[in-house]
């Protein structure tokens, strides 16, 4: 699967559980998927070259941390009953 089909696999996910999001380009390798849920702020880079870049901001302190991709997508659609 290409870099466009997962990315556009991964909004239909997103769309298909009323999660908002919105795309960003501020890398010119990378189109970004922000997400933003109760408490964090995930940012998911697909990159020219097939790979995704996935990362977590959370808490008030601003910690970062990198995630597995399906970790992410479990606590991301799993989550997707709350008001994200």
């Amino acid at each position: 699967m290409n870099t466009l089909e997962q990315l556009l696999n991964f909004l239909t996910r997103l769309e298909a559980h009323s999660i908002r999001y919105s795309l960003a380009h501020d890398r010119a390798e990378a189109l970004t998927v922000r997400i933003r849920v109760p408490g964090e702020r995930w940012e998911a880079g697909f990159l020219a070259d097939g790979t995704v870049d996935l990362e977590t901001f959370a808490g008030a302190d601003g910690v970062v941390s990198g995630t597995e991709a399906q970790e992410l997508l479990d606590r991301l659609f799993s989550s997707s009953g709350s008001d994200a």
